[in-house]
């Protein structure tokens, strides 16, 4: 559901930054690709005995990315924001699954 949290909100920032509706939508793009791609990566690099301290980890990044999303003044760095968001939530459900 988070990635698509964006879709809603595609009007206001296509508003915002000056950007089509095709550019602005990649922003689901790019969170999914990140949770589909980033969080395989980042789980596996995480030792097994250290699940719940990754799980502390991810959410606060995906919090953080969240917040800094909501503030980015740019379009470019709102896009990188939102793809550490997607690698933030897909390591903390691939974790939690596994917890």
């Amino acid at each position: 559901m988070a990635s698509y949290v964006t879709a809603g909100l595609i009007p206001m920032i296509e508003t915002s930054f000056s950007v089509s509706v095709a550019v602005a939508a990649q922003l689901v793009t790019a969170f999914t690709l990140a949770y589909g791609l980033g969080s395989p990566v980042f789980v596996a690099l995480t030792p097994p005995d250290r699940q719940r301290a990754g799980l502390l980890v991810a959410l606060a990044l995906f919090v953080v990315a969240n917040a800094a999303s909501a503030l980015a003044t740019s379009f470019d760095g709102l896009m990188i924001w939102r793809a550490v968001a997607g690698i933030g939530a897909g390591v903390y459900l691939a974790m939690g699954i596994g917890a």
